[in-house]
């Protein structure tokens, strides 16, 4: 085992075996220049093969950079974790390479956190594993020729908090495999595409896509993914904030503002769900480009105006039942009072229903609001439908289930949201 620290200049190839362990010191710079041997997987670039342990950083900044008096992405070759590897990279910085950071079927714990790669000609981060795990937090991507983070392979990826923005290609790249991304900042991306891609999920990812934010171009292209989450993430200012051709995604709970289009659906399979979203400021709610019905219930689209929202939707399109309040706005689960009450003629039964009630009950759930005598006696049905948040209000215009009107006395409004139940009593007088 060997430990590095200051200064040091890398002049050709530097290979750790297989249980050998190489320490770089906290605070150190290392250097690279042309490779002087000619050897490695890149014969003219220095690089670093980890076949053993790369253990780096942990207090200072670690600095690995070009030696080039006038540095320029792909100086160098890069960091490449070949198979039995296992790499630990903390507080550094990555810049001038190549393809900074590949990883390739790494059978040992690889642990990235708190790095900054950028100035990178190729793809930041190339992960191509079937096994093991990888965790990466905070990991910082910037000024990247190609893709971010390409991540190939059936092993498990975690992301934490990342930071990517003005990548050639993605800012991040799933293919296959299980993928957990939170917490992170994707920044017009995709500036070598057409499509400007942010994030693509492509065939076979599951997992879950939270708590992020999205910016510039396509935030999220979903291309043949399994069953991933997309859900609690805000898209802002995008061309199109979710492209979903293929796959099963489930969409929900995702706030989209001063965007041109919200969702493009293509291909022959849609997503499982679109819900609880929120839209605001968008041109195009939805663009249809497939021949079946895409429905998107339960959604706030910006207004609760029918006809505007019928207006910005392209192809078929079930929006029906929406959101008729901005899920900002708190709205907790309630009924009444009712007024005028006491009452000798039509009374008004105002109640609303929160997000959480519509968790809690199912989404499939029913909700009604009836009328029941004081023994219990059910006397009539004054609304039925699917479960929705909302702000509602009925009326009862003193009238049984038969037609007839009903006696003087004290009756109640029952609401009834999947077996979730709230009562308001009711005064009838001659």
């Amino acid at each position: 085992d060997e430990t590095w620290s200051g200064p040091v200049d890398v002049v050709a190839d530097i290979e750790i075996p297989e249980g050998v362990r190489l320490r770089i010191a906290a605070g150190a710079t290392v250097r690279f220049f042309p490779d002087g041997r000619s050897g490695g997987l890149d014969v003219e670039r220095s690089e670093i093969l980890v076949k053993g342990v790369l253990s780096v950083g942990g207090g200072a900044t670690t600095t690995f950079t070009s030696g080039a008096s006038s540095p320029a992405a792909g100086d160098w070759a890069g960091i490449r974790v070949q198979p039995f590897g296992s790499l630990l990279l903390q507080n550094a910085v990555v810049e001038y390479a190549d393809n900074a950071l590949r990883i390739v079927d790494a059978r040992r714990s690889t642990l990235v956190e708190d790095v900054v790669i950028r100035h990178v000609a190729g793809n930041a981060v190339h992960l191509d594993a079937d096994e093991g795990g990888y965790v990466m937090t905070r990991i910082t991507l910037e000024d990247v020729g190609a893709t971010g983070l390409l991540l190939t392979g059936e092993a498990p990826v975690q992301i934490e908090e990342p930071q990517i923005s003005l990548c050639g290609g993605p800012g991040l790249h799933r293919e296959g495999g299980f993928l957990e991304c939170t917490g992170g900042d994707f920044l017009d991306n995709g500036q070598a595409q057409a499509g400007l891609i942010n994030m693509q999920l492509g065939s076979g990812v599951f997992g879950t896509i939270a708590d992020n934010r999205f910016r510039g171009g396509t935030g999220v292209f979903v291309d043949g993914a399994g069953q991933v989450k997309i859900e609690d993430n805000l898209f802002i200012e995008t061309r199109v904030a979710l492209v979903h051709h293929n796959g099963h995604a489930w969409i929900n709970g995702n706030t989209i503002s001063r965007s041109d289009t919200a969702f493009q659906i293509q291909g022959g399979t849609q997503p499982e769900r679109m819900e609880l979203n929120r839209l605001d400021n968008v041109s195009l709610l939805i663009d249809n480009r497939t021949s079946a019905d895409v429905v998107a219930i339960r959604n706030w689209w910006g207004t609760a105006d029918h006809a505007s929202i019928a207006s910005r939707m392209l192809g078929a399109v079930r929006f029906e039942p929406f959101l008729n309040f901005d899920p900002l706005s708190p709205v907790t689960f309630d009924i009444g009072p009712a007024f005028p009450n006491p009452s000798t003629g039509p009374v008004t039964i105002p109640f609303t229903v929160g997000i959480g009630e519509i968790t809690l009950a199912g989404q499939s759930s029913v909700m009604t609001l009836d009328i029941h005598n004081v023994v219990g006696g059910f006397v009539r049905q004054l609304f039925r439908g699917l479960s929705v948040p909302g702000i509602y209000s009925v009326q009862w215009d003193g009238l049984n289930d038969q037609g007839h009107a009903a006696a003087a006395g004290l009756y109640y409004a029952e609401l009834d949201v999947g077996g979730l139940l709230l009562y308001s009593p009711l005064l009838r007088l001659r």
